[in-house]
């Protein structure tokens, strides 16, 4: 992986799968949930990584307040986490893709 910062490199993702269609459908959602925490979706259909195997990614340990739970599913990568947990589920969509 090489030493751009995640966020930057999400941003330069973005802008690679923009192809005047891609953006309008659901693209790249982040927000935030109510546990508190954050909710990371971004969609893969219609881009070069639609066909990424389905993978899963949870750790939670009990007692402790960082959680964090990646999944790739029919196309679409799912990233919930703590409030401190943004950074990773970032980089946690940034090693599946590489890997890719």
């Amino acid at each position: 992986m090489n030493h751009t910062d995640n966020f930057s490199w999400l941003e330069n993702w973005f802008t690679r799968q923009c192809d005047g269609d891609w953006e309008h459908g659901e693209g790249v959602v982040i927000e935030s949930l109510d546990d508190p925490g954050w909710w990371v979706r971004i969609d893969l259909n219609g881009t070069r990584y639609d066909e990424v195997q389905n993978r899963d990614l949870l750790d939670e340990r009990p007692g402790e307040a960082n959680w964090i739970r990646c999944v790739i599913r029919d196309g679409k990568f799912d990233g919930m986490g703590s409030p401190e947990m943004l950074g990773r589920i970032v980089q946690v969509f940034r090693k599946w893709i590489e890997e890719y």
